[in-house]
């Protein structure tokens, strides 16, 4: 495990035009036969607590339980991205 936890984000459209992250609350519907597709500048899983370095390449198993309680697994490359420009809700 490479971090204490995981929380489901989108990114939105702020009031000054700029894009900001938010925590997606009550997670994400993905229709029967459909696809959730998670991706830098859009819906995206925000590690946090992490207490293992993540190289640029490594890939990291996410495990990803459903209101169900079924999990899923999904498998995520890791990449370099430059972060501290983003804006979080609340922020302006």
């Amino acid at each position: 495990m490479v971090a204490g936890e995981a929380e489901l984000n989108e990114t939105a459209s702020g009031t000054s035009g700029s894009s900001m992250m938010r925590k997606r609350e009550g997670g994400f519907v993905i229709p029967a036969g459909g696809e959730l597709v998670f991706e830098p500048g859009g819906n995206h899983i925000m590690l946090m607590g992490v207490h293992e370095s993540i190289r640029t390449g490594q890939e990291v198993t996410v495990t990803l339980t459903l209101e169900n309680g079924d999990t899923s697994e999904i498998v995520a490359s890791a990449r370099s991205v430059e972060g501290g420009t983003e804006q979080y809700q609340g922020e302006e």
